[in-house]
């Protein structure tokens, strides 16, 4: 019998696929499972970034359409591919959590 998330239906399509596919809810579903697995400040990062990811997906799919192509990329598939360590390396050190070493001393004036 299948479950409500995962297994095979009786029309023989995959009940999870298209859950995390299909809805709202099953994309935010997949994007923070691959969010979980990043190291703490990612984590942290990326987790306010759900909208952001997805509308690059969508563009994608969108561009995919507009050149002619049949958009069969699905967003868990998107996301196997997203450069998450290398999208968080290339924010400025301060939002990436690490504190500015530079030290500014205050300027004297002797008149």
């Amino acid at each position: 019998m299948p479950t409500e998330f995962g297994g095979q239906s009786d029309f023989g399509f995959d009940v999870g696929q298209e859950f995390l596919e299909g809805s709202e809810q099953g994309r935010r579903s997949s994007f923070f499972s691959f969010v979980n697995q990043q190291q703490s400040p990612q984590r942290r990062f990326f987790q306010n970034q759900f909208q952001n990811i997805q509308n690059q997906f969508l563009g994608q799919l969108g561009q995919t359409i507009r050149q002619g192509g049949t958009p069969d990329q699905t967003f868990q598939s998107f996301l196997e591919g997203f450069p998450f360590s290398q999208r968080f390396q290339e924010l400025p050190p301060a939002l990436r959590g690490q504190l500015n070493n530079r030290f500014a001393p205050s300027v004297r004036f002797f008149f």
